[in-house]
């Protein structure tokens, strides 16, 4: 069984994330906001999941996962980027278009703002703004209170860096 654990403690908050393979039909949370530990395991419906980042104060936590179990209508069959918050013991998909419709390609976190609103993370997918014509690896700004996504990784000029 291979893990991925992370610790973060800041003042007398820990939380532990733990990312494995063991095969679960859905996620498994110990949800208790107040608790000074908290454990989150992710299951393993489609596949891995890694590269964890946790907001300043322990509330929100990113991750990429291949799990198409952790969200309803998940069926994109990629890694796509989720936030869990620890006060409402909920899941979002973050790498998703403006109208919430599902990443073509693969998504990777990057990072979380203190309040969980903004997430910063990198995708190869075309479909998560418009005009989006480079066919390479971009880096998005997710505004999860508007609902918006966009596309920030430009050239001084404002244009769309060629295909890397």
């Amino acid at each position: 069984m291979r893990q991925l654990r992370m610790f973060l403690s800041l003042t007398v908050t820990l939380i532990l994330l733990s990312v494995s393979t063991i095969p679960a039909a859905v996620a498994q949370t110990v949800c208790d906001p107040d608790a000074l530990i908290t454990r989150l395991m992710v299951s393993n419906g489609q596949g891995d999941s890694s590269k964890p980042a946790v907001s300043y104060d322990g509330r929100y936590t990113i991750f990429m996962s291949a799990s198409d179990d952790l969200v309803p209508n998940d069926t994109n069959l990629q890694d796509d980027v989720f936030l869990y918050d620890r006060l409402t013991c909920t899941f979002e998909r973050v790498s998703v278009a403006d109208d919430e419709s599902q990443a073509v390609s693969f998504s990777e976190p990057l990072q979380v703002s203190d309040d969980g609103r903004y997430v910063l993370f990198s995708s190869a997918a075309n479909n998560l703004v418009t005009n989006d014509t480079n066919a390479g690896n971009d880096v998005f700004l997710r505004d999860r209170t508007a609902g918006s996504t966009r596309l920030i990784s430009r050239r001084w000029d404002g244009d769309q860096f060629a295909e890397h």
